[in-house]
């Protein structure tokens, strides 16, 4: 919910999107398209289906998160906060004129 409060944020009002981004375009369908093909190719070689999963319940993921996986995961949790924050800055920069 975070996210798309600080995308809301971001959002320019009313301005038309620039005539540069229109180049990006081939790239972009490029990137969409290997990356597709890349996430079909991994699905079609994974054993998904094949063996029925095991049974895991919240208590032993929250065990995991928080012995194995603790410091990964604030350290994500740190990662996300500063470039969200730096997203903010900068659309501030831009539109208030570096105030």
């Amino acid at each position: 919910m975070l996210i798309v409060y600080a995308m809301a944020l971001l959002e320019k009002s009313g301005e038309p999107l620039s005539a540069g981004y229109g180049k990006l375009a081939p790239a972009g369908i490029a990137v969409a398209s290997a990356l597709t093909a890349l996430v079909v190719v991994a699905l079609l070689k994974s054993s998904i289906g094949s063996s029925p999963p095991a049974a895991i319940s919240a208590r032993a993921i929250g065990q995991v998160l928080l012995n194995q996986l603790l410091v990964p995961f604030e350290a994500l949790s740190l990662l996300l906060l500063a470039a969200l924050i730096g997203a903010l800055l900068v659309a501030k920069g831009e539109k208030g004129g570096g105030n």
